[in-house]
């Protein structure tokens, strides 16, 4: 008997030693098909380079932290991106809103994939991008935020058209309401902290939402205000939201001396009038002065006039079209400080589904300058 229990004891631990070696083969096995994967998606992005806009402020590619999921639409290789230094989303007029990007690499054929840029909008400050429980197949059920993908025309993509999937997109709060607008845009926050966008990533709401929502996969019914949404309506508030950040300025840059002589001298004046988003307005004047005696050096040169020349501008609104008119000048004429009054309009266009949206706003801009400026 105690030779059976002896025996016995020793198959027990061959069988112990069977099946740990077996789970470290299946582990073993699981992480390898799970670093194939993220090698090929590796191998064929860095050969066809997909035009995704949000590389272009991409500072890495984090490889290293790529999430694999598998489902019933094959294999997905998720990869975190990380923006250059100088790069920051803006959401809205709200600060505490964060974005996550992410690199979706969606099977196509073998080898072979669709790309899409993932961003993850959210005011969670716990939120970790690079969790493996946020996935194609799979989304923490307390997420609270939007999750947008766009395809490698840097389209917001609707995966029920395309795809068959699923898409909906969790609201940002948790109620039935009216979602406003707001859009994402790449930029940068100047010493002054105003915005400067360089590309505008897309809009969410427009309409009436409600909870729910799970997934950006194949997860449950569609639920939560539609980012996918192209309607006029949308387009109409996306631009609302272009034009609600334009305003006149009144900011000097600068003097340059065309001519001088002993009576009089000619300037030339530069000022900012206009600011939206990157896109800016700069008006040119010609100021003439003359020459007087003045024991006060401050004091040696009065105005004889000042007069406008023309409006150039600068920089641009990504998606949406810029364009101005220059409608009226009135100078003021003092004697050691002159007044220049204008009046313009900008026009903000906006292509829709191949018809342009469009706003027209007039602005008023008024600068002084001093003879000595």
């Amino acid at each position: 008997m105690k030779q059976i229990i002896k025996n016995i004891g020793k198959i027990l631990i061959v069988l112990a030693v069977f099946m740990t070696l077996t789970n470290c083969v299946n582990e073993n096995l699981d992480a390898s098909n799970q670093g194939a994967s993220v090698i090929n998606a590796k191998k064929w992005f860095e050969l066809n380079k997909p035009g995704l806009a949000v590389l272009d402020y991409t500072q890495n590619i984090d490889w290293g932290n790529a999430i694999v999921s598998n489902g019933d639409k094959g294999t997905i290789v998720e990869v975190p991106l990380i923006l250059k230094d100088n790069v920051v989303a803006k959401v809205g007029d709200d600060k505490s809103f964060k974005t996550y990007d992410r690199l979706m690499f969606f099977p196509d054929k073998k080898e072979t994939y669709k790309t899409y840029h993932v961003l993850i909008t959210t005011n969670d400050k716990t939120f970790d991008s690079n969790s493996k429980a946020c996935n194609f197949y799979k989304l923490n059920t307390d997420f609270n935020g939007y999750i947008t993908v766009l395809n490698s025309k840097n389209e917001i993509t609707d995966f029920d058209k395309y795809l068959d999937l699923k898409t909906p997109s969790k609201q940002l709060i948790n109620k039935t309401a009216y979602v406003s607008v707001v859009c994402v845009y790449y930029g940068y926050w100047d010493e002054n902290d105003e915005f400067h966008a360089y590309y505008q990533v897309g809009c969410y709401g427009g309409g009436l939402s409600s909870s729910g929502g799970t997934t950006y996969g194949s997860g449950g019914g569609k639920g939560g205000a539609d980012v996918t949404t192209t309607d006029k309506a949308l387009c109409e508030a996306s631009l609302a939201d272009v034009t609600s950040q334009a305003f006149s300025s009144s900011t000097f840059l600068g003097a340059t001396t065309i001519s001088v002589n002993s009576s009089t001298r000619t300037k030339q004046y530069k000022w900012k009038i206009f600011d939206c988003l990157g896109y800016s307005l700069s008006s040119y004047e010609t100021g003439v002065q003359k020459k007087v005696v003045n024991t006060d050096t401050n004091l040696q040169w009065e105005w004889i006039s000042l007069t406008h020349n023309n409006i150039a501008s600068t920089g641009f609104v990504a998606g949406v079209s810029m364009s101005y008119m220059d409608i009226s000048n009135l100078a003021t004429i003092g004697r050691y400080n002159s007044i220049m009054n204008l009046n313009y309009s900008v026009k903000f266009s906006l292509a829709c589904q191949g018809s342009p949206v469009a706003n027209e706003l007039s602005f008023p801009a008024n600068h002084i300058f001093n003879v000595n400026d």
